[in-house]
């Protein structure tokens, strides 16, 4: 049986939409550190205002889920999570399904090198939380990435906040860095193409 924690108040929140202020589970697994409330507030204050699509969602190292999940509380869209731990893959689908997200959902439970987007896929918003410093990373997104993601599409990079950032990641220049704490996340974005 795996085991995953429960919500509790240390358990991240949906801030807003249709399931803001529902707490969601979290697994047990040692990689597994959900986003913090106020780097998550920060980011989608960023992402509201520069009026991202939320059509289609891509969580990739997904996690707790959460980043998906609010994207997913605010809007109709529909969401791709990928992630290799067991236990976060269970997670994620049971707060998927407590929320009433799973008609609008898919989970993978991959590695993010192993993961192929389907041949009709169209990213407008993509979230990358992977182990900070990780290597390769850029190479990484871009090998799967390149050609499966819409015209205005976002890129959001999770990263620890004394890491530098690429200045592109698939051709999508850097437009804000913004940090919290020991965590930060890199919104790349098409700004002349508004």
């Amino acid at each position: 049986m795996i085991k995953t924690n429960k919500p509790t108040s240390r358990n991240p929140r949906v801030i807003s939409g249709s399931a803001g202020g529902m707490r969601l589970s979290v697994a047990s697994s040692p990689g597994v550190r959900p986003t913090s409330l106020r780097l998550r507030e920060t980011l989608f204050s960023i992402l509201e205002s520069i009026e991202t699509d939320f059509d289609e969602i891509l969580d990739l190292y997904a996690g707790s889920g959460a980043l998906g999940i609010e994207a997913l509380s605010r809007s109709t869209g529909s969401a791709v999570f990928v992630e290799r731990d067991r236990a976060a893959v269970d997670t994620i689908r049971s707060n998927l399904t407590r929320l009433r997200f799973s008609s609008r959902a898919s989970v993978q439970h991959l590695t993010v090198e192993k993961w192929l987007p389907t041949s009709e896929a169209s990213f407008t918003l993509v979230f990358a939380d992977p182990p900070y410093h990780e290597s390769n990373l850029q190479d990484t997104l871009t090998d799967k990435l390149k050609g499966f993601l819409a015209d205005q599409a976002v890129l959001v990079l999770e990263h620890a906040g004394d890491q530098s950032v690429p200045d592109s990641i698939c051709d999508i220049p850097l437009y804000k860095n913004r940090q919290q704490g020991r965590g930060a996340v890199a919104i790349y974005w098409w700004r002349d193409r508004v």
